[in-house]
């Protein structure tokens, strides 16, 4: 449950680095940060590669503006549930491309469905 949690909160953190971009600031902006980030996050900080997890909820996302700002790589959300398409994943998926920002797909799963109604190939 800490490492679902933990999870959630880079979501977060991530989402709202997107929403800055949306707004004309630069994207993962090195002056944002947490005032006191716990020690998962703040060592995160510190790696080297940095990456995003995104999907419809971030809206357009400025995918130079991420690569500018040290964006490698990005987890792009394509499917929910059992019945239910990203509907920017898509364009997320050859904007990060076009980007030259390492992606990778992921499946959003809902624990009160029957794993058999999310698998692959079930949309």
């Amino acid at each position: 449950m800490a490492s679902f949690r933990r999870g959630l909160a880079v979501v977060a953190v991530a989402s709202a680095f997107l929403a800055a971009s949306a707004a004309g600031r630069l994207a993962l902006s090195r002056t944002m940060s947490d005032q006191k980030p716990n020690e998962g996050v703040a060592s995160a900080h510190t790696m080297p590669i940095q990456g995003i997890d995104v999907s419809y909820w971030q809206g357009d996302i400025n995918w130079e503006a991420a690569r500018a700002a040290g964006v490698r790589f990005a987890f792009i959300k394509a499917t929910e549930g059992g019945d239910h398409l990203d509907p920017k994943f898509l364009d997320n998926w050859y904007a990060a491309k076009r980007a030259d920002i390492a992606r990778g797909a992921y499946h959003f799963v809902y624990w009160c469905r029957p794993a058999n109604e999310q698998r692959y190939g079930s949309f």
